[in-house]
């Protein structure tokens, strides 16, 4: 696997808010960031639809402060009072996910 710049992931999620905000006919949306035991790193979006809160990310390994690995190319929705979701391969699958959820 290859090496990517955190940096580049965070632009490049950034560049997507407005898409990701016009789709899901959202509040509000921002970027997610999370670490979990100093190895891993889950990037993606934070949104608020009506009353529920979404986390969606992809996971990466933390090789250094400035660079990840990605592990894999499946995405994760975390919502406020259900259980987390996987498994979806594509933002299309998220974003229809997120609708029916609402």
């Amino acid at each position: 696997m290859e090496l990517i710049k955190k940096q580049a992931v965070i632009d490049e999620l950034r560049s997507k808010l407005e898409l990701w905000k016009n789709a899901c006919e959202v509040a509000h949306i921002d970027v997610y960031q999370h670490y979990q035991n100093g190895d891993l790193c889950y990037l993606g979006f934070q949104l608020s639809k009506q009353t529920r809160n979404f986390q969606i990310y992809l996971p990466y390994l933390i090789y250094d402060e400035e660079q990840l690995m990605p592990l894999t190319p499946i995405w994760t929705i975390e919502q406020s009072d259900n259980p987390i979701k996987k498994g979806f391969e594509n933002v299309e699958q998220v974003i229809s996910s997120i609708l029916i959820a609402s």
